[in-house]
């Protein structure tokens, strides 16, 4: 018991078997198994309820790579000429159109310059395209948050929104 006389031998050692201690309280409460909890289950149904969300998108913020402020845009209106009544003339039989090419995906809204923007596919490309645009003759005439109006020629159609599965 030679080591006991020593001041700094008997303080590691009381260390060290307190720290091997802590060690094996903790392997010996990690391998008890905890009581498990009784829970009552609830005998209210569930309803599930499938809510569509339309989303305005805010972009009036700084560039982060260029550090400058963004510019307003000036919106340029358009001038309307007065529309002129003319004679009805028979036309020839209408081209049949296929309107089947044509798919709405969803509409983004700028909340700041009332403006409403429509993701279309057309032959399997997407495209991204406002009022009064045209897609390969396809002229866009209304966005809306579930169709959008479409003219070519003397027809118009409305396309509904496809919902992706």
């Amino acid at each position: 018991m030679e080591f006991l006389k020593n001041k700094k031998l008997l303080i590691l050692s009381v260390l060290v078997v307190g720290i091997w201690g802590i060690i094996g309280y903790r392997i010996y409460d990690q391998m008890q198994d905890d009581a498990p909890v009784a829970v009552r289950p609830s005998r209210t149904p569930v309803q599930t309820v499938a809510e569509t969300n339309t989303y305005t998108l805010s972009l009036s913020y700084p560039d982060p790579f260029l550090r400058q402020q963004v510019k307003p845009v000036v919106a340029v209106k358009k001038s309307v000429a007065p529309k002129v009544q003319r004679p009805v003339v028979a036309t020839a039989p209408s081209v049949m159109i296929n309107w089947s090419l044509l798919q709405y995906r969803g509409m983004i809204s700028n909340a700041t310059r009332k403006k409403k923007t429509a993701i279309v596919q057309y032959s399997g490309k997407d495209y991204i395209v406002g009022e009064g645009e045209e897609i390969d003759g396809f002229k866009v005439l209304e966005v809306h948050a579930d169709s959008i109006r479409f003219g070519m020629d003397s027809q118009t159609k409305y396309i509904k929104k496809k919902v992706n599965p």
